[in-house]
């Protein structure tokens, strides 16, 4: 802000506004305006003199690492945002929301964003084909196979084997077709 066009003569003494700073301090100020000079009825346009004036203000900040009006802490903390794998929507403008590195995921990106994926940078892939894999950041790719499966992908069939009640019934049935040749009946009807 300025304040108000004088002769220059008149304007050392001259205070800003209440809450102001005169940033032309020690000075006459600022010669780029004009004030009109009235003597009986006439009107002269003399060059003068104004003070520039700023207000300081305060604007709350958020420190590094923490997010919204109340300058909650980012997801991961605030030394590592986004566990150090992403960014934070940090600030007071901000939402505290992360944008995760390639490869990551989770609120904090503190997990590999696919669940086929493991290690420290999340870029090794599993190669579990019936089974579940070991993923995750502190995962190591291992398989876990499904019953029917084995080997190190769990790509191989184990040999089945029938329960016991399983080779029960098969005996019967067996028992009953030797039954029926002996008699003579033909099992086909």
């Amino acid at each position: 802000m300025r304040t108000e066009c004088q002769s220059c003569s008149f304007n050392f003494g001259i205070k800003c506004p209440d809450g102001y700073t005169k940033v032309t301090n020690g000075s006459i100020g600022v010669r780029d305006c004009r004030y009109t000079f009235e003597v009986r009825s006439y009107s002269l346009s003399l060059p003068g003199c104004r003070h520039i004036c700023r207000k300081t203000y305060l604007q709350p900040q958020c420190c590094p690492g923490h997010w919204g009006p109340d300058c909650m802490e980012c997801p991961g903390g605030a030394s590592s945002p986004c566990s150090g794998r992403g960014s934070c929507a940090e600030g007071m403008g901000g939402n505290g929301s992360c944008s995760c590195q390639k490869g990551f995921g989770g609120t904090a990106c503190e997990t590999c964003a696919d669940d086929n994926l493991f290690g420290p940078s999340c870029s090794a892939v599993c190669g579990c084909v019936h089974g579940v894999c070991n993923s995750g950041i502190a995962g190591n790719g291992t398989c876990e196979c499904h019953s029917a499966y084995t080997g190190p992908h769990c790509d191989k069939r184990k040999c089945r084997q029938f329960p016991q009640r399983h080779q029960i019934e098969w005996a019967q049935m067996r028992a009953f077709q030797l039954c029926v040749r002996i008699l003579g009946l033909d099992a086909k009807n």
